[in-house]
């Protein structure tokens, strides 16, 4: 069934194999392994794969795409990818080699999100990392991944570190201060402007915010601009914990290679510098440009959202002014 699913001389008789694989898989029986010698000689006969991936959300979400050449078909799977919980979806679709390359570079050409390519086996390495996190989390993995694990196949090597530290010169990023001090630039682009932390965990904080900035009372040598400056401080000294840290700095060094791959040199060394700011683990954050830019866009986000909502549910030529 697997050789069919995978190399079948009929479109049919290929998804007939596949639905089989996908019905043992939800029994849960898989494929076994191919041997060694198996393994090299299906590499030699199947056409090189080619793989892409998006940006990474503030989330710690990406897609990565595989084109598996089959003839002059195209064997297209999609993996949405956590960093938190491991693979969350997969889809499968079978198109023509001119329809695969259209829709390759429709998202590769994406004048606000573009996704880039990745080396094959790189790919391999996040689909492999991203399912551990499934066995780690509980998270159950899709049901046709097992179907399809065989034909991604393991990465042939270890990455130590993201690709990032492969391309750009850490030491010179690490010591250059003004790569950090840019990095709330990074803002600026759209595929950043998705950055949002949750608005459940900044609760409290729209809440000071907005008392700061309604209430009648004015501090003492307290500015209104100081007052909203401490309810930041505050966020990010309650919500960067080290685990968070961790992850934000793994999702910077994913995007610092992805601005690299668009020839966005100098925001490459950006992200990558507030990566490296993110460690060690202790090191004050209350000075660091792009988690302040983070928690301020964040709190904008969600009290424009608020008050969105609010908009909506106030009568035309009504005004109140509410705490929250």
């Amino acid at each position: 069934l697997a050789a069919l699913a995978s190399e079948g001389v009929s479109g049919e008789v290929r998804k007939v194999a596949r639905r089989s694989l996908h019905r043992l898989a939800s029994q849960g029986i898989a494929p076994s392994a191919p041997t060694a010698g198996e393994e090299e000689r299906r590499k030699a006969v199947l056409p090189k794969a080619t793989s892409i991936a998006s940006p990474v959300d503030g989330a710690g979400n990406r897609a990565v795409w595989f084109g598996f050449p089959r003839g002059g078909e195209v064997d297209m799977l999609g993996l949405l990818l956590s960093d938190e919980k491991g693979i969350l979806d997969l889809a499968e679709s079978d198109m023509s080699r001119s329809r695969f390359d259209s829709e390759v570079s429709k998202l590769l050409h994406d004048k606000e999100l573009p996704w880039v390519e990745m080396p094959l086996d790189y790919c391999r390495h996040l689909v492999e990392e991203a399912h551990r996190l499934n066995a780690a989390t509980g998270t159950p993995l899709p049901r046709e991944y097992l179907a399809w694990r065989d034909r991604i196949g393991k990465p042939e090597r270890e990455y130590p570190q993201p690709l990032a530290y492969t391309v750009i010169d850490a030491a010179m990023v690490r010591w250059d201060p003004r790569y950090l001090d840019r990095s709330a630039d990074l803002f600026d682009l759209e595929m950043f402007r998705l950055w949002v932390l949750e608005p459940e965990e900044l609760d409290e904080f729209v809440r000071e915010r907005v008392v700061a900035e309604q209430s009648g009372l004015i501090l003492a040598g307290v500015s209104l601009e100081a007052r909203k400056r401490m309810v930041v401080d505050k966020a990010i000294q309650k919500l960067f914990y080290p685990r968070r840290r961790s992850l934000f700095k793994r999702r910077l060094d994913e995007m610092a290679y992805i601005l690299w791959k668009l020839q966005w040199i100098d925001r490459a060394r950006m992200a990558l510098a507030a990566a490296l700011a993110l460690e060690p683990p202790d090191r004050s954050l209350l000075d660091h440009p792009f988690i302040r830019r983070l928690v301020e866009w964040s709190l904008d986000v969600v009290m424009a959202s608020i008050e969105a909502e609010r908009a909506r549910s106030i009568r035309p030529g009504v005004q109140l002014h509410l705490p929250y």
